[in-house]
């Protein structure tokens, strides 16, 4: 292999087309283990703390899980109620798009020459597929929300036991790893797992900021629902540069639907700029930090590469695995250029940083 760079690059391909391969097909395994992964990471740091006070880990670990669902059971409580408030809404909604309709019928009747009898027909054609096969979909969305609870229920279950026996973890890495290099392993433990832990509550708490945000923004143009969009908005910015256009276009039709001007779509459009450019520029680099500094290029095909292998579970588990094993590519002298490569400069992650070096540089 070492005489022969063509057959050490096939073999290379091959290795990782059947990596690819074995995480598509074994996703329903690893999808929960991973969450559970980056779990255990986000709850370490206050185990620890709770242990250190005399804490037995199982009791730790516990009020760990308490915490948490207190926390996340309330935002998403307030969502539960923001989406009920928005669908006792729908019968209304209704009546503006079918007006809507209307007006585009007419416009579509002097521009095509085609009259609104014969779009209604079209449109009822269109959509008599999917009404004849709503049962299903309902049917289908029941069991695919059924094995979501069943799956929380699994990533809290596999959350608790990769906390409890975490040190055997560590000891089997160690184990594993050539005694040489113990120090260096040790010193890759326990930055990744402080860059995942770092990385998950930072984006947790730009949720919550981001919520607030959109949802005064929203209600200041007067957008009905403005929490509700407010908090969808700020949840999908989990995925990014993707994930603010889609969860913006529902608003907007709304905006277009329930308001006679266009400005109001302007508007909304304006907020989730505005609070994208405070997301990208501020929120992101001083709460999250820069240890997942990944370069735009490598962060689209890593959501890309965890889009078609695992769905949106993959766009959102990808990214900060992508941060732990740039850790690890960081404290592995030969693997350095890999590292180097998917990454970014830090003094050009945001504007802040440049105007703090500006400012540091007239002192």
């Amino acid at each position: 292999m070492r005489k022969d760079p063509l057959l050490r690059f096939v073999l290379i391909l091959f290795a990782g087309f059947l990596f690819f391969c074995a995480l598509y097909f074994a996703k329903s395994i690893l999808i929960p283990l991973s969450f559970s992964a980056l779990l255990s990471m986000l709850i370490l740091p206050l185990c620890k703390k709770l242990e250190h006070w005399k804490f037995p880990r199982w009791l730790a670990i516990l009020s760990c899980f308490l915490v948490a669902i207190i926390i996340i059971g309330a935002f998403v409580t307030l969502f539960i109620f923001q989406v009920i408030s928005f669908t006792d809404n729908l019968p209304m909604y209704k009546e503006l798009i079918n007006s809507k309709i209307g007006h585009i019928q007419r416009f579509l009747e002097g521009l095509i020459k085609v009259s609104p009898k014969d779009q209604t027909a079209f449109m009822k054609e269109k959509m008599s597929g999917f009404m004849s096969n709503g049962g299903e979909y309902i049917k289908v969305a029941f069991v695919e929300t059924t094995g979501t609870f069943a799956t929380i229920g699994i990533v809290f279950i596999c959350t608790f036991f990769f906390l409890y026996f975490r040190d055997r973890f560590k000891n089997f890495i160690l184990k594993i790893a050539n005694p040489i290099y113990e120090e260096k392993t040790r010193m890759i433990i326990t930055a990744s797992s402080k860059v995942a832990a770092r990385y998950l509550s930072g984006v947790f708490i730009v949720i919550i900021i981001l919520s607030v945000l959109n949802s005064v923004g929203l209600m200041i143009i007067g957008l009905d629902n403005a929490i509700f969009f407010g908090i969808s908005v700020a949840i999908l910015n989990i995925i990014p540069y993707i994930g603010v256009p889609i969860g913006a276009v529902l608003p907007v039709v709304m905006a277009l639907i329930t308001r006679e001007s266009l400005w109001s779509a302007v508007g909304v459009i304006a907020v989730f700029s505005f609070n994208q450019f405070i997301e990208n520029n501020f929120l992101t680099p001083n709460i999250v930090g820069n240890k997942v500094n990944i370069n735009p290029l490598a962060t689209i095909i890593v959501l890309l590469i965890g889009g078609n292998l695992w769905g949106v579970s993959g766009m959102i588990i990808f990214l900060p695995f992508l941060g732990v094993l740039k850790i690890t590519l960081d404290h592995v002298k030969p693997l350095n250029p890999y590292a180097y490569l998917i990454s970014t400069d830090e003094t050009e992650t945001s504007i802040l940083s440049r105007i703090k070096s500006l400012f540091n540089r007239k002192k």
